[in-house]
């Protein structure tokens, strides 16, 4: 399973988000996905930059509960 760049929209650091990527579990991959959304809101509500890709599944953004941050 290969992550969509256009679901993120970052080209940083890519290849450090595939590798790390393609060693998730099979669930933390459709965490992964289901976190976007969440993400993209909260960045917008904070008006924060977001993480790159690779920052967002090394540190396992996500894992947070974004609804609530």
């Amino acid at each position: 399973t290969t992550m969509s760049t256009e679901q993120f929209c970052s080209e940083v650091k890519k290849f450090e988000a595939e590798k790390t990527f393609s060693k998730l579990k099979e669930a933390d991959v459709i965490k992964c996905f289901l976190a976007i959304p969440g993400y993209n809101d909260h960045l917008l509500r904070k008006r924060t930059a977001k993480a790159h890709l690779a920052t967002f599944i090394n540190q396992r953004y996500f894992e947070d509960d974004w609804s609530k941050a």
